[in-house]
């Protein structure tokens, strides 16, 4: 049995090894990833011969057809904490909020 540590970090190695097909070569006794160009392909599996759940996740979410503009503002402490609690989404929800807000207002 290999030295990970924790029992947790133990089970996650474990699942890493089960799922993405680390060689025990690749991955040290601490969990690192060695250099993947001395062990040569052998070491690696296809995309596509990874579970369908995995492959969900590592090729993220797609690209929106619109993006928006990242910015730093500064917002009253009561104005983000009312929108935080609103729950997840809360940002998209601002966006929308100021949205309404230059429908009625002129901006100068």
């Amino acid at each position: 049995m290999k030295a990970y540590g924790s029992s947790a970090s133990e089970r996650l190695m474990r699942e890493k090894e089960r799922n993405i097909g680390f060689h025990k070569s690749v991955v040290d006794e601490h969990g690192q990833v060695s250099d993947l160009s001395t062990h040569g392909k052998s070491a690696l599996k296809p995309f596509s011969a990874l579970p369908k759940t995995l492959q969900g996740k590592l090729k993220g979410r797609p690209k929106a057809a619109v993006t928006k503009d990242r910015i730093t503002i500064r917002l009253s402490p009561e104005v983000v904490q009312t929108f935080r609690e609103s729950g997840e989404g809360w940002q998209t929800r601002m966006d929308a909020a100021l949205k309404d807000w230059l429908k009625t207002h002129k901006v100068v």
